[in-house]
């Protein structure tokens, strides 16, 4: 690639020369030279990228590592900056396929080796034109993260209270037992393994409250049967016997056990008279 004022229709435009020789394949005879005429603005037209925003360019240099081909006009034909010829020639040992690739100045820059031509193409892009998708990867990935956090937050204070709330309301009726509330129910809203402690909690109480009543009547029936027990006990001989003591006591001037058995035999007939009432209505 050169710019020249002969073969070519624009001594100002650089051109490549193609040229190969045409013969008769029956004879062998040469018929002469073919030469094409390739401009550089029809090679660095490929190089035009289609985002004029992404930081990334194309050229290609030659073995005196001059810019044969840009996008740039004033590159053309001009060496290349010395740090990155420097940097192109100490990358060429280590390429892999005829590609290598080296950090410079935050961009990328990967050498391809031409070797019909004995060019190289080189390509320069940002690294933030190349992070650009990962970081955008790691904003939506912390942003997925943060939003299954909220979720799960959310679930599991919705599950703690779904399963944690009949538990703290059977607790509460518990408490109540124990300070001697027997009243106390709790309310069953599920039929799982909470519910059937409630129902059994429940079922508990209304036994407990059942026995008691019984307890307490059959408490009451028997004070009723001591009474009447007392009162089958108290046969006329008896108040005959008392009455014969105290006449006894009476004659051997023993007035005061006289006295007392006689307060006696009063108490003891009015409280079994009134049925073990202290207070007798008028």
């Amino acid at each position: 690639m050169e710019r020249r004022d002969f073969l070519t229709p624009d001594p100002n435009s650089p051109v490549l020369t193609l040229g190969k020789t045409v013969i008769n394949i029956d004879t062998g005879e040469s018929y002469g030279t073919l030469f094409l005429l390739v401009k550089e603005e029809g090679l660095s037209d490929f190089f035009r990228s289609s985002d004029p925003n992404a930081p990334k360019s194309y050229y290609f240099l030659n073995n005196r590592m001059r810019v044969a081909v840009a996008e740039d006009n004033e590159m053309l034909m001009n060496p290349v900056n010395p740090q990155l010829g420097e940097a192109i020639q100490r990358c060429a040992p280590n390429a892999s396929h005829g590609t290598c690739s080296f950090e410079d100045e935050g961009n990328l820059v990967t050498v391809t080796d031409y070797n019909r031509m004995d060019w190289k193409l080189v390509n320069i892009v940002s690294l933030s034109l190349l992070t650009a998708d990962f970081r955008q990867n790691i904003r939506l990935s912390l942003l997925i993260g943060l939003l299954c956090l909220v979720f799960s937050w959310l679930g599991a204070s919705f599950l703690s209270k779904l399963v944690v709330s009949p538990l703290e309301q059977l607790t509460r009726a518990m408490r109540k037992v124990v300070t001697g509330d027997l009243q106390s129910v709790t309310t069953v809203r599920t039929e799982d393994e909470i519910g059937t402690i409630a129902e059994a909690f429940n079922f508990m109480l209304r036994r407990v409250r059942e026995l008691l009543d019984e307890v307490r009547q059959e408490q009451n029936r028997k004070r009723e049967y001591e009474l009447e027990l007392m009162s089958a006990q108290i046969k006329p001989h008896f108040l005959y016997n008392t009455l014969d003591t105290i006449y006894a006591l009476n004659e051997l001037d023993r007035n005061d056990e006289a006295r007392d058995t006689t307060k006696a035999l009063a108490d003891f007939y009015r409280m079994v008279l009134n049925k073990g009432r202290e207070l007798i209505i008028l």
